[in-house]
């Protein structure tokens, strides 16, 4: 009796011993699992010619970069923790899978926020000619697809339309990135605090035709208004037709429906969705512009401000078709008023045949016609 009273004790001290050896098991594994090492992980989808599409860095667990099974159509894999820029901000991200998108995903929690056709990318070229500013560059090829330098020959290539070529809607610009001429993301500005809006839309400020008080720093005669701006300039602001107002500098005209402000030297418009922002660049400062960029001198020019603080410039140029025949070219170019940055240049579907008429040129041609 007392040796099976003893085996009884004996077997249930061993199974608690096992019991608890297996706790302190599972528990070291779920701590090792919970401070598992985190990596830079770069994930991509692959497009045409397995051409690494929709590249973003992701600071995960090791294990969280490691290609699933069965996976295809992208890839993942280890990098430099330099490629992660930890952000507290979370932004929604586009993934693709092959060539079919998968949606958008949250930046900080990795979850899908909507399935949507996002994976479409902008597919414009560039050919990274030389370049020492901006102007340098231009748009080229027959549906303003190629960014290309000035000095280059001017790009021949198919007139079909894509959906991918819009470099407004993709938010790209021509531009001159490391001296080279090539597709660069449109730049930013940060908008107004509450704070700065509300000193600049007071009552007073607002530019107002045949108004009973006028803003600081500008003078009020009948309909017109004179005010002082930045850089010693001054700018005249007029009634026009159909409810525009004209805004004039250094004899540069542009009209508007835009509301407009003046404060502290500074003008201000209030945009679409209610925005108020900053107009940087006035007119005088669009046409400087609009000649970096177009070396012919436009004929019956307009200037136009938008709800949307988009400068839209329309006009004709002399241009020489296959080099040899004069002709006019009608041209279109959209101007950030904000950050001056050229949006887009529309020529006709011929231009990539013809070769602008230079402003020393054509006065030359004047004088041999006088």
């Amino acid at each position: 009796m007392k040796k099976a009273f003893i085996s009884i004790v004996l077997t249930l001290f061993l199974i608690s011993f096992a019991i608890a050896s297996l706790n302190v098991n599972l528990q070291t594994t779920v701590d090792s699992a919970n401070s598992e090492e985190k990596v830079c992980c770069k994930i991509y989808g692959l497009g045409v010619m397995m051409k690494q599409v929709n590249i973003h860095y992701r600071l995960v667990e090791k294990s969280e970069c490691e290609i699933p099974e069965g996976f295809v159509g992208g890839g993942r894999e280890i990098v430099d923790d330099e490629y992660c820029e930890i952000s507290e901000e979370c932004k929604p991200v586009c993934r693709a899978i092959g060539s079919r998108s998968e949606g958008w995903y949250d930046s900080c929690t990795n979850k899908l926020i909507e399935y949507a056709n996002c994976g479409r990318e902008f597919c414009g070229r560039s050919t990274k000619g030389y370049c020492e500013s901006d102007g340098d560059c231009m748009e080229g090829g027959c549906s303003g697809q190629v960014c290309q330098s000035k000095d280059e020959e001017e790009m021949i290539t198919t007139c079909e339309w894509r959906d991918c070529y819009d470099a407004e809607e993709y938010g790209f610009n021509c531009t001159c990135v490391d001296n080279k001429c090539q597709w660069h993301i449109r730049r930013r500005v940060r908008a107004l605090t509450i704070g700065q809006v509300q000193e600049v839309i007071k009552i007073k400020n607002k530019l107002r035709i045949n108004q009973t008080e006028c803003p600081e720093n500008c003078t009020c005669t009948g309909s017109t208004i004179k005010c002082e701006i930045e850089g010693g300039r001054n700018m005249t602001v007029m009634a026009g037709k159909s409810g525009n107002i004209i805004v004039q500098v250094k004899r540069v005209n542009m009209t508007t429906n835009v509301t407009l402000y003046h404060h502290s030297g500074q003008v201000y418009g209030i945009f679409k969705n209610n925005e108020t922002k900053p107009i940087n660049f006035l007119p005088d400062q669009v046409q400087e512009k609009i000649r970096e960029r177009i070396r012919a001198r436009l004929e019956n020019q307009t200037i136009e401000l938008d709800e949307d603080g988009i400068y839209r410039i329309q006009g004709k140029k002399k241009a020489r078709l296959f080099f040899l025949f004069p002709v006019r070219e009608k041209m279109r170019m959209q101007i950030d008023s904000e950050t001056g940055e050229v949006i887009k240049i529309r020529n006709p579907w011929w231009g990539f045949l013809a070769r602008d008429t230079e402003e020393e040129a054509e006065d030359e041609e004047e004088q041999e016609e006088d």
